[in-house]
């Protein structure tokens, strides 16, 4: 069975950082958590089994959301991280 992949949207100094666990750099920086997180879940759509998580300042995960593969498409098998992570970073932009 493969192992699931973790995508961690991480908040930096100016910018916002994808990366995959296992994965040294990050894979992508983005100006917005918004546009970071929309890259890191197109990602995880591609995988077998990923998980996005969404990062504060200190590396706790705020949030999270599973993708599984069903019928050929990936498809989310649990809840939402846009409410959660708005309301926590809605004043860094």
């Amino acid at each position: 069975m493969e192992q699931e992949k973790v995508i961690s949207v991480m908040p930096g100094l100016t910018q916002w950082s994808v990366r995959e666990r296992g994965v040294e750099n990050p894979i992508a920086y983005f100006t917005t958590c918004k546009e970071a997180l929309k890259y890191a879940t197109a990602v995880a759509e591609l995988k077998f089994r990923a998980v996005v998580r969404i990062m504060d300042k200190d590396g706790l995960t705020v949030s999270e959301e599973r993708f599984g593969m069903k019928s050929g498409n990936a498809s989310s098998e649990s809840g939402k991280l846009s409410s959660q992570h708005n309301a926590l970073f809605s004043t860094r932009k």
